[in-house]
């Protein structure tokens, strides 16, 4: 568990630092005489929803601080002079925009000047590197994902829109923000939902915190005044053989509206995406692929023999077995994302925001081009989903300049606000094979294999052991029983369900059932390994099952304020300070199901029998020998063997509670089911001295460890 604290002020006595905001602000001058209008009502509209408004000062100067990042109509009405309004002003992330009015004096009823913003070539506010991208920027690109939207940006570069690298950090240095919340890269939001992108890749401002690279901020769309829907379809179903298919769809609009002035009260925007693609990274001209009905020929019997030694049917294909596709097969990725957004103004101060968003992605990936020609159809999976609640309370204590008898007061402090924030995210991540997922013992099963333990005798060398008996009263010879030695016969095997098991079609007198091609645990690089390495025979396992659960706590509370030491003619200074609260907990295990056969053999058997007992016999047995070339039979000592207990390992006393059986017999590890086992057989010393296994914010099983572990 991680948990961040950062503060931020102005106030260098106690170690807080300044960070910058969106604002607008200008000057309302009469076109005729130049004079400041004061007092002149300035309003601030946002999808035709009212935001708030303002009035001048005694020098003609408003302000608007604290406003989010978005597109904005700002109208001007002063008694005397024709209202006027300026549409599609952008007001920028983290900029001071600066937008003045010329109005002119009379009245003529019904009558409005509107004009249309133009954004100005040289930001006077710019203190950090990077750039913006507005709704109606990205709606023209040619890309979709947030990545590639950001990577039009210089100083970032992204291959087919994967992870951003920030002059040449790692890509894991990038950080996400959503309406002012960091978040994983997972949880982005569709690019149909973004009202404005920042990319700051230099001078980041103290809010930001631990940024080591750069960073992506997003802000939201939020709801319109009246009811809006919009719908979109792509698909490349008709033009090119990747099956990309995108489906969009919004709706917009009021819940209540106050009666008297029409004006939104709580509005809503909702949308919801699928997304399809047959193949996210096609090759640039295609691949070869065995068909389908080749492999399935050459699983049926996939290796011949030639004087004894083995061939891979797969290195006997001709060009009729093979086709060159332009989209590869199986690696197909969906994702589906909800997101939506309540707003609520409860008056001209104070507002709410509700939002959130929900993802749900499922994709199979090829782990590395050895598997493409001929193991494609058993591409592993990779899914992943979770969503993200964001809720923010404003309030604008004092917005603009004051009535005429606070003009000495007005003039040095206004805009008074606060902002209090708080995020949660969750995600869930999970890769494997897809033919046996979380079934971990399945994975490696290739058959039941039937091994047995038999007493091994023959002539002492040394006649002093305590396992050493004479063949015969005054016999110069001692027979010995030496221990206990693994025994395995033809007919010991006995195939599973895995297409693993043909590759052992074909193999007979083996004495030992590690001489098969295939074992539980185990494949030879004899017969999956095509070419020398080049391919993967097909029926190949991804020999890897990982999980992860992460989640993130975020809350920020910040104030801010103008302060015009000398009038608002020489200069404004926005004062903000504040506090953020992030914990993080961040969970992952991964293990690799094959290595467990190895140690389970290793485990039941070899580390509490150390070998045979001298106190206790079992009873004698014969040993056949020739004397003067005439076979002979003889008793000898047969011994129980020797156990040890060992209170840190658990697995050989778990294994034998399942198979019935003693401590001093053999467990045959090859005989069970992977349905007759679990990984609450083993203790965390097993696992983590003789496995591949990783694992934390979970236990050595995979469990949940409880938010208070230290």
């Amino acid at each position: 568990m991680i948990r961040r604290l950062l503060l931020t002020s102005i106030l260098s006595s106690i170690g807080l630092i300044a960070w910058s905001q969106s604002s607008l602000e200008g000057k309302v001058t009469d076109e005729s005489s130049g004079e400041a209008l004061i007092f002149a009502n300035v309003v601030l509209f946002k999808n035709g929803n009212l935001i708030t408004g303002t009035q001048t000062d005694l020098d003609g100067n408003y302000v608007f601080s604290s406003i989010d990042p978005g597109t904005y109509d700002v109208k001007v009405v002063s008694t005397g002079y024709q209202e006027q309004q300026t549409s599609g002003v952008v007001v920028l992330a983290g900029k001071a925009i600066r937008l003045d009015f010329k109005v002119t004096s009379g009245i003529t009823l019904g009558e409005a000047i509107v004009t249309a913003y133009k954004v100005p070539l040289i930001e006077q506010d710019n203190t950090t590197q990077g750039g913006i991208k507005t709704a109606d920027q990205i709606r023209n690109l040619p890309v979709k994902s947030i990545n590639a939207i950001a990577a039009t940006t210089a100083g970032l570069s992204s291959i087919d829109g994967g992870d951003i690298n920030i002059r040449g950090s790692r890509t894991n240095a990038t950080n996400y923000y959503i309406d002012g919340i960091r978040v994983s890269q997972n949880n982005l939001i569709p690019q149909s939902e973004i009202e404005q992108l920042q990319v700051i890749t230099g001078g980041i401002e103290a809010r930001y915190g631990d940024v080591t690279g750069g960073l992506i901020s997003l802000t939201s769309k939020g709801p319109s005044s009246k009811f809006s829907g919009a719908f979109e379809l792509e698909s490349s179903e008709l033009t090119d053989p990747y099956g990309y298919n995108l489906l969009n769809a919004n709706i917009s609009g009021p819940i209540l509206k106050n009666k008297t002035t029409g004006q939104s009260i709580i509005g809503y925007r909702f949308s919801g995406q699928y997304r399809k693609r047959d193949d996210p990274d096609p090759q640039a001209f295609g691949g070869y692929r065995a068909k389908a009905d080749s492999i399935a020929s050459i699983i049926g019997a996939p290796i011949t023999f030639e004087n004894g030694t083995p061939i891979s049917l797969s290195e006997r294909i001709d060009e009729n077995d093979v086709e060159l596709l332009k989209a590869r097969p199986n690696v197909a990725d969906e994702r589906f994302d909800i997101t939506g957004k309540i707003d609520f103004r409860v008056n001209n101060a104070i507002d709410f925001t509700l939002g959130g968003s929900y993802f749900d992605s499922k994709n199979h990936f090829s782990p590395n081009r050895a598997w493409n020609l001929f193991n494609w159809q058993n591409n592993p999976y990779d899914n992943n989903n979770g969503f993200l609640v964001n809720a923010r309370f404003r309030h604008r204590i004092a917005e603009g300049s004051a009535n005429s008898d606070e003009t000495t007061k007005a003039s040095l402090l206004r805009n008074i606000s606060y902002t209090i924030q708080y995020g949660y995210e969750k995600a869930f991540g999970e890769t494997g094979d897809e033919r046996f997922k979380d079934n971990l013992f399945a994975y490696g099963h290739v058959g039941r294999f039937d091994v047995t333990w038999e007493p091994s005798f023959g002539i002492a060398s040394d006649t002093t052991s305590p396992f050493a008996n004479p063949l015969f009263p005054g016999s110069p010879f001692y027979g010995e029983h030496f221990g206990y030695t693994e025994s395995f016969t033809d007919e010991g095997y006995h195939p599973g369900t895995s297409v693993l098991t043909n590759y052992n079609k074909g193999i007979e007198g083996v004495l030992d059932f590690r001489e098969y091609y295939a074992y539980n645990g185990f494949w030879s690089n004899s017969t999956n390994s095509i070419y020398s390495g080049l391919h993967t025979a097909p029926g190949a396992v991804y020999n890897s099952f990982s999980k992860s659960e992460n989640d993130i706590h975020t809350g920020t509370m910040n104030a801010s304020f103008d302060f015009f030491p000398g009038g608002s003619d020489q200069g404004r200074h926005n004062i903000q300070l504040g506090i953020i609260y992030e914990q993080r907990h961040d969970r992952s295990w991964s293990i690799n199901p094959n290595d467990l056969w190895d140690n389970m053999r290793l485990g039941a058997n070899s580390k509490h029998i150390l070998g045979l007992d001298s106190t206790i016999i079992l009873g004698q047995d014969t040993l056949d020998l020739i004397f003067d070339g005439v076979p002979q039979q003889f008793l000898v000592d047969k011994y129980q063997t020797l156990v040890q207990n060992n209170e840190d390992l658990l697995f050989y006393r778990a294994i034998r509670l399942l198979t019935g059986q003693s401590l001093n017999e053999y467990v045959n590890i090859d005989a069970l089911d992977p349905s007759q086992l679990n990984l609450n057989m083993f203790s965390a010393g097993e696992l983590t001295d003789r496995q591949s296994i990783g694992y934390y914010g979970y236990d050595y099983l995979g469990e949940k460890l409880p938010y208070s572990t230290s």
